[in-house]
């Protein structure tokens, strides 16, 4: 066998917040939360079988984002909450498409987005669960690479969105004799709208 291409990637990441929940009234809270992301992406190059490489060393790109973001929640009684919230979304490029097998780093952007949510949590019995909940992503920037495998280091991004509802539910106790819990959880998504609102282009 001949070794072709020697090399390790690595990713480093660093998050910190800052988050204060403020009851406004008893059933009332609002919680807003500011979120610190930095990521390093690192291609290190070891020599192949014939002693070469594309580039030696080490080559490494960071990311350093600020979220915003805000949550609400409303107690309806012991068994009902409402909750709502808007975050900015942010995900950053994998170390393999920021970093080319030539050894050069691609000007290539994080994906950015505004998530929102609404949903309602609920106990109604004991050792039973339930959420529910719609879901908005509006993507400012949906990053689309070309195959890695094939050696393409092309990509595009333009404006998407995808909106639609997750309900979960969870039964807990199933057989009270055991000891611990023997539970059940299933969680369902449905997507009506997952849409292309601009042209996708290099930038």
């Amino acid at each position: 066998s001949f070794l072709q291409e020697n090399q390790a990637r690595e990713t480093q990441a660093l998050s910190t917040f800052v988050s204060n929940k403020t009851q406004i009234t008893d059933r009332l809270a609002v919680t807003p939360i500011v979120r610190l992301e930095y990521i390093r992406n690192q291609r290190i190059f070891y020599a192949d079988d014939n002693g070469s490489t594309a580039n030696s060393g080490a080559i490494s790109r960071n990311v350093t984002e600020l979220i915003p973001g805000v949550g609400l929640t409303y107690s309806i009684d012991d068994q009902y909450t409402l909750y709502g919230g808007i975050h900015r979304g942010f995900s950053p490029p994998r170390v393999e498409d920021s970093i080319s097998a030539g050894g050069t780093s691609v000007d290539l952007n994080a994906e950015r987005s505004v998530n929102a949510e609404l949903g309602l949590r609920a106990k109604p019995a004991k050792d039973l669960a339930f959420d529910i909940a719609m879901f908005r992503n509006d993507f400012g920037n949906l990053v689309q690479v070309g195959s890695i495998a094939g050696g393409s280091t092309s990509y595009s991004e333009g404006k998407a969105i995808f909106q639609g509802v997750e309900v979960a539910g969870t039964l807990d106790k199933l057989l009270p004799s055991l000891d611990g819990n023997l539970f059940v959880r299933t969680a369902l998504t449905w997507l009506p709208v997952a849409e292309q609102r601009t042209v996708f282009a290099s930038t």
